[in-house]
């Protein structure tokens, strides 16, 4: 024995060593090759893209005979393909110069068009910033041999910017979608310059102050080759304990070492560079501190199947387990079930929370909704269905070595512990997936009870392998539709809200918060400023855009006046007062704010009137006020002008 630990240190002393030096490695490639780095690396990438795209525009100058084909319209297809902006990397211009004008005659995209100030031969490049985003222009002049000129541009794109960003219409790095999250574009002196082919500086890259870290897949690499060295070192000290002390206190030993190691990763983060991939963004997944992203779940299960593999091929399922007291054995048995009971929702939470709680699409309906991330959830998923068949098969072993109570009797008693779950248990948003999941865990206690696993240490076939595989993954997938359709109906409900809002002429919320300072305290000292027409066009134009100011983007807001005998006062839109009125007395219908109604269009547009009589202090009627309010159209809900 002796011996053997005396032979498996050795080893371990080397594993470790490998390991570390793995690790410093993997430290000192991201902190000094890779990692300051980030700015370096997307500074040569995107000079580098430029320099290409610019030998390649010099090359397309210099064959005239393709430019007069295109100028004259006598190419070929595969001649007008190869010039197109997807083929080229960017956007080409062809002018005809003569001493009057420029005249576009060819061009290879539909998303930007160059100033005509652009249109000056350069033997140098320059950074030109456009309504969608930052370019570098470059041109040159071409003369045919039939004498006629022309002056070639080239649009070479840096960064995508939008004014107003959708889905569709992100700002991000040409070739570098992720780069826009480290650096940005600066036209002051930074230690990163971008410079052209011909040599002449056209901007400079900035770190961006919130720069999210970045790691390469060497250090990583090496980092998880060193984890898995010290993975098997403590293995194989735990077969030493199991041999030396028996399988409990080697399965305390490996937990604890496995828990401890698992908090000096969650402790400092920035020495396993774990936090440098997209995996473990929060922004994805994350449910609790554990468990604050795909990559810590995915670890998390991976070491728990570690640990219920040692013990489930270790486990001696024959000897019982004698007590001197048989109510402690049932005692032991009780907190046993109740630990499956415990066991079989927290796994059900945790696919729900996988499903619900997390920005990935497990709709394998829609393939193309479907990322990476969606198979690294299924990789989750099986792994959760693994840990949660290995530990109820070994719960299930200590049960029958305790005291192999009565089908019937384990069934009432693991009822019983989950309704008490049920009850206690304060999260009411699961309330209905959990009473299906004890439903399920009546029928998976049914189907463990008639030994249909015969054992233990994988001594599985095919036909169980395959039956296992069925009962898990249909339930999966249940749990999966099930939070899916709930999902689908809570995005309904919001949707229809949306649609209520925009369309429902009842819903004056709006409004009734920019009105509620319009009444006769205010209109009545101001009333006589209406009767001046420069003073009435400042009043309404001051009233619409601070009242309203809230509300211009969803509200087109108009506002007429009358004096006393109904005369209008200074209207821009030749509207009478009996017609206004007639409108507010006959179609408009009642909200539930007072002097506001509304009226139809049509069946699906409505608009809102507003209707005050302003007195004086003796109650005399000093002239009249209306707002017409008409809803605008949500730009958000337009189509995205890129489809066409």
């Amino acid at each position: 024995m002796k011996e053997s630990v005396k032979k498996v240190l050795t080893k371990g002393i080397i594993l470790l060593s490998v390991a570390l030096v793995l690790f410093i490695a993997a430290f000192f490639v991201n902190r000094m090759i890779f990692g300051s780095t980030s700015v370096k690396y997307y500074a040569k990438s995107i000079e580098e893209d430029i320099s290409v795209a610019e030998k390649n525009f010099a090359a397309f100058v210099k064959d005239t005979a393709l430019i007069r084909s295109l100028i004259d319209r006598t190419h070929t297809e595969d001649q007008l393909v190869s010039v197109l902006e997807e083929k080229r990397g960017y956007a080409l211009f062809v002018y005809h110069r003569d001493s009057s004008n420029s005249e576009l005659v060819f061009w290879n995209t539909q998303s930007t068009l160059p100033p005509f100030n652009l249109l000056e031969v350069s033997d140098a490049s320059k950074m030109v910033r456009l309504e969608n985003g930052q370019y570098v222009s470059t041109s040159k002049s071409v003369i045919l041999s039939d004498g006629r000129q022309f002056s070639v541009e080239a649009l070479i794109p840096v960064l995508k910017k939008y004014f107003v960003q959708i889905e569709n219409l992100r700002t991000e790095f040409v070739n570098y979608p992720d780069a826009h999250k480290r650096v940005d574009v600066s036209f002051e002196e930074t230690p990163y310059p971008i410079k052209s082919s011909y040599g002449n500086v056209l901007f400079y890259l900035q770190r961006i102050s919130n720069e999210i870290p970045q790691a390469s897949w060497i250090s990583m690499l090496l980092i998880l080759t060193s984890l898995s060295l010290v993975c098997f070192f403590l293995h194989k000290l735990a077969q030493l304990v199991y041999k030396d002390k028996g399988l409990g206190v080697a399965t305390v030993f490996l937990l604890v070492t496995v828990v401890i190691a698992r908090w000096i990763t969650y402790r400092f983060p920035e020495f396993f560079l774990f936090k440098n991939f997209p995996l473990f963004d929060p922004a994805i997944y994350s449910s609790s501190v554990v468990l604050s992203s795909l990559g810590d779940l995915l670890i998390n299960g991976l070491l728990f199947l570690w640990l219920m593999t040692f013990i489930n091929k270790r486990l001696n399922a024959t000897d019982k387990i004698v007590f001197k007291n048989e109510w402690v054995s049932w005692g032991f048995v009780i907190l046993a079930l109740g630990l499956m009971v415990l066991l079989t929702f927290i796994t059900a939470d945790l696919v729900q929370s996988l499903v619900a709680d997390g920005q990935i699409s497990f709709n394998v309906t829609n393939f193309f909704s479907l990322s990476e991330y969606s198979f690294i959830g299924f990789i989750i998923l099986a792994i959760l269905a693994l840990n949660y068949f290995f530990i109820t098969q070994i719960i299930f072993t200590i049960v029958r070595r305790l005291e192999n109570p009565n089908r019937f009797l384990i069934m009432v008693i693991s009822a019983f512990l989950g309704l008490l779950y049920l009850s206690i248990s304060k999260k009411a948003d699961v309330v209905e997936l959990n009473i299906y999941v004890l439903i399920w865990l009546m029928l998976y206690i049914t189907i463990l009870q008639r030994d249909v696993f015969e054992g233990l240490n994988f001594k599985l076939n095919i036909s169980e392998v395959l039956f296992w595989l069925f009962i898990f993954s249909i339930s999966i997938a249940a749990v999966i539709v099930f939070e899916n359709r709930k999902i689908e109906f809570q995005q309904r409900v919001r949707f229809a809200e949306k649609l209520s809002e925009q369309a429902d002429p009842a819903s004056e919320k709006l409004l009734s918060i920019a009105l509620t300072y319009l009444d006769n305290d205010f209109l009545s000292p101001n009333f006589d400023r209406f009767k001046v027409q420069d003073q009435n066009s400042y009043l309404k134009d001051s009233i619409v855009n601070k009242n309203f100011s809230a509300y211009l983007n969803k509200f087109d807001t108009r506002i007429y006046t009358f004096d006393t005998d109904e005369v209008p006062l200074f209207n821009e839109d030749p509207i009478s007062y009996d017609t206004l009125n007639t409108i507010f007395n006959i179609q408009g219908k009642s909200t539930s704010i007072s002097d506001l109604k509304y009226f139809e269009k049509s069946f699906d547009k409505f608009s809102y009137i507003f209707r005050r009589t302003v007195t004086d202090t003796l109650g005399d009627i000093e002239g009249y006020f209306f707002v017409l309010s008409e809803p605008k159209r949500y730009k958000s809900d337009a189509l995205i002008p890129e489809l066409f």
